[in-house]
């Protein structure tokens, strides 16, 4: 490791980042949580939302390296969680808002 404390610190800043809402709702978090459930009902149907919730652990195959392999291997979970077409659930990459940036014109994987 070349710097583990500013290591440690930009983990927690991403972290509160992810964590942080980006913007006061109308009507508070409630109000918006209800509204969006009524919306997935409406459009998907009372049974999607009943549906149990997928852990990690559910779609993460052992063994998970990032590879592309082991990506289009998630993929191919969650199409069959979400009852999707194979092949439905597509890969894409953006690793810059993180401060991560590759080579130009190298692939992520």
């Amino acid at each position: 490791m070349r710097n583990p404390i500013g290591m440690m610190r930009r983990s927690q800043q991403v972290r509160s980042q992810l964590k942080a809402p980006r913007e006061r709702l109308p009507g508070g978090s409630r109000r918006w949580i209800r509204s969006s459930m009524d919306w997935l009902v409406a459009e998907f149907g009372r049974d999607i939302v009943l549906r149990p919730i997928a852990l990690p652990g559910d779609v993460i195959p052992d063994g998970y390296d990032g590879s592309r392999a082991a990506a289009v291997e998630l993929c191919g979970r969650v199409d069959g969680r979400m009852d999707l077409r194979p092949g439905q659930c597509g890969l894409s990459s953006s690793s810059t808002a993180y401060g991560v940036r590759r080579r130009a014109g190298r692939p992520w994987w």
